[in-house]
This record gives structure tokens, C-alpha cells and sequence, in this order.
């Protein structure tokens, strides 16, 4: 198949998270794949081209911030990739976040055109009772109206749906979108890119030698704290007496989020990381953290860092909140679960401190990712996609 990926976001040099995943394993089963996305800057016009893993990867430039560019908002890029698909035979039209102006339009003009198949990824729930209702009054009277709205009217456009969970496969129902026609599609394993170390022996290059339980957090945002405070708070108690580090990925926390939970020297901040040291960092944990409030956005959304901790072979604490807390129940060599409390977390900490994951255990995670692997989920995507080209409705 000649299948067309229209990302929302901008190119960099690692890639683009699961919407790549899916673009670079579906050229590996033989598919002949074109990623759209937008690049930093203005370097190329009308874009920049070039061949990663068999993916064909479209770049294009907008005159916008790389802030709207990030959220499919850019008009110039909008209107490139537009431009760019007239012509152009694709038999699978494909968005990663169909609602948003710089992925769902370039699909839904090729539909259009020469009635291609237009499948669209429902990733959170975004509108009201949602997103919506967590952002600031700026946000709800502009982009959280048109999303709220979006959302909708994008995937009953759709010939088909990808729910990343079981509950945006059943706001999709819920709109009349046909069973037959929506696929929950959880995010995978990179197991071809992050290489396996059985064991923590490289901790001391990241000087996180010294402490007897190590935790593992990526992707680390202001908004994430939330989600971790019952974990902050155990650990700041003063009767808390165990040598344990945590060390995070992605955005460094502020100052006033690092006092109030006083995190010290043991809160190890590595900030973005080179994505060839990556599978590094990640061996040097433990036990990696999945923890999650449990409200409605959390419930909809599919954790994406969940397959790297898989892919690291490392078990993680988790609590049972959506489709990743069904997973952990099913689960229990893969996941420690606890609730989400104070309480409940300090106990289970001193558990796994005192009977520390072996290798053996590693083991078996890295078996479990191979099974949720990348590859596994684009042959499901696959699957998908002969499935509703082969329906006339």
C-alpha cells in the first residue's frame, strides 16, 4: 500500500514518537510510507526532504511559532502539505491528530480528491469534560472551543478510527462511529532501538551508584508532578529513612516544585537526553514510575513512556487508572501496583526495597515488550487498513 502519515508537530532529530513508530515499522512490512511534518526555522522552501528507515520524511516551514507549529496550528505548513498532496496517489491517508488544522486537512482534501481511505487517531479527550476543562480561560475561549468541536466533527469524517484506549473507542460509538470501524492501538515497544541491559551496572557513569532502590521517570513536565505527588510526598516524609534515588528525563522541574516536595540530592534531573544514551539512562533504573491521578484525561489517554520502560525490561509502579491499569492487574511480573495514596505508595516502596528486581525479572519484561513491540502494532494497524479498504460503506 502507498500509505501517507500527516504529523502534527515538528521534525527532530529522533524522531516524532509513536506517529513515526508506526511510519517506520509499516515501510518495514513492505509499505510504501510518506511522513508530512513541519521543520524548526524557515531553512527550506517549500520543504525539506530526506529518507530515514524507508520512511519518506516531507518537511515543511511556517512563519508561525514552533509553540503553534508543536499543536498542528501552523498556516503556512497547513497549506504546504495541502499543496503538496494534490497529485499524489496514496491509497491510506492517515492523521495522528486529525482535529488539528496541520494534520486532519492534508488527509481530508485527498479524501476529497480521489477518495483515498482517511483513518484518524483519537488520542485524548480533549474537549469539554476533558482538556478543556483543565486549561486556563484563554485557552477554553479559543483553541479549547474549536477542539471540543474538532474532535468530534474530525472523526465522523473518518472512514476509520484509532482509539489509543477503551475509552476514546467508546466516545467514538457514542457519536455513531461503526465497532467494525474504530481500533484501540495502544502505544508499543521500540525493542529495534532501545538496546536491553540485563542488568544496573552502568549506573555509576550516571553517578547513581550510591543509593540502595533507584526510580526512573521520562518525559518529566510541571504537569506530570501531579500526577506523582502522593509518591513526592512519601518519600519527604522524616520517618522516611530509605537510600533511594529518582532520576527523570525531559523538562527540569522549577524550583519552587523541587522545595515543596523537598527533593535534594537524591532528585537526579538529566534533562533531554541525546537519544543514543537514552537506552543507557534507562538501564540505570530499577523500577520506573507510572503513577496517575485518576480523572478523566488520565482514564483517555494511553501513556506512550510505558513501552520504553517495557523495551528498558524494567517493572514498573503503577496505580489502576484506563486501559495501562488493566494491563498491570493482568500483569503482575511487569507491574507493582498500589494505590494512589501516601500510604500505599511508602509500602510498597519499603516492599521493593526490601526484595530488590533481579535480572531474571528483567528478563521476562523485555520478553513481555517483545510482544508489544512496534512492529506488532503497525501489523494490527495493517490489519486495519485492509479491513475498512476492503468495506464499500
Amino acid at each position: 500500500m502507498n500509505i501517507l502519515f500527516s504529523h502534527y508537530g515538528i521534525k527532530d532529530a529522533d524522531g516524532f514518537g509513536r506517529s513515526y513508530m508506526l511510519a517506520r515499522e509499516l515501510a518495514a512490512l513492505g509499505h510504501t510510507v510518506t511522513f508530512l511534518t513541519s521543520q524548526r526555522g524557515f531553512h527550506r522552501f517549500p520543504y525539506d526532504k530526506e529518507v530515514r528507515e524507508n520512511v519518506s520524511i516531507i518537511a515543511f516551514p511556517d512563519i508561525l511559532p514552533a509553540s503553534f507549529r508543536k499543536g498542528g496550528l501552523g498556516i503556512l505548513t497547513t497549506l504546504l502539505k495541502c499543496w503538496f498532496v494534490i497529485g499524489k496517489h496514496f491509497e491510506i491517508v492517515h492523521s495522528d491528530s486529525g482535529h488539528r488544522p496541520a494534520s486532519g486537512f492534508p488527509c481530508r482534501l485527498h479524501k476529497f480528491l480521489y477518495k483515498s481511505r482517511y483513518f484518524s487517531e483519537w488520542w485524548d479527550f480533549f474537549g469539554k469534560g476533558g482538556i478543556y476543562d483543565e486549561m486556563p480561560l484563554w485557552y477554553r475561549l479559543t483553541l479549547g472551543n474549536f477542539d471540543t468541536r474538532a474532535e468530534i466533527s474530525n472523526k465522523k469524517k473518518a472512514d476509520g478510527v484509532i482509539a489509543l484506549s477503551e475509552f476514546t473507542k467508546q466516545r467514538a460509538l457514542s457519536i455513531g462511529i461503526k465497532e467494525s470501524h474504530t481500533l484501540v492501538l495502544h502505544g508499543g515497544a521500540d525493542t529495534r532501538s532501545i538496546r536491553f541491559y540485563p542488568d544496573t551496572s552502568i549506573k555509576p557513569r550516571y553517578g547513581l551508584e550510591k543509593a540502595g532502590l533507584t526510580f526512573g521517570f521520562v518525559g518529566m513536565n510541571e504537569g506530570e508532578v501531579l500526577d506523582l505527588e502522593p509518591f513526592f510526598k512519601a518519600i519527604s516524609k522524616k520517618d522516611f529513612s530509605l537510600n533511594i534515588n529518582i532520576f527523570t528525563t525531559g523538562r527540569k522541574l522549577s524550583q519552587q516544585t523541587l522545595d515543596k516536595f523537598s527533593l535534594g540530592d537524591n532528585f537526579i534531573e538529566f534533562g533531554w537526553v541525546d537519544y543514543a544514551a537514552y537506552p543507557e539512562i534507562l538501564s540505570c533504573a530499577d523500577v520506573f514510575l507510572l503513577l496517575q491521578k485518576n480523572i478523566s484525561t488520565n482514564v483517555a489517554r494511553w501513556p506512550n513512556k510505558a513501552g520504553d520502560y517495557f523495551a528498558a525490561g524494567r517493572p514498573i509502579l503503577t496505580n489502576v487508572v484506563g486501559d495501562i491499569g488493566e494491563i498491570a492487574k493482568q500483569n503482575p511480573a511487569v507491574f507493582y501496583l498500589a494505590d494512589w495514596t501516601e500510604e500505599s505508595i511508602s509500602a510498597r516502596i519499603l516492599e521493593i526495597h526490601n526484595q530488590k528486581p533481579d535480572i531474571s525479572r528483567f528478563q521476562k519484561i523485555r520478553e513481555f515488550a517483545n510482544t508489544h513491540s512496534w512492529h506488532n502494532k503497525a501489523t494490527e494497524l495493517e490489519n486495519f487498513y485492509k479491513s475498512i479498504s476492503n468495506t464499500h460503506d
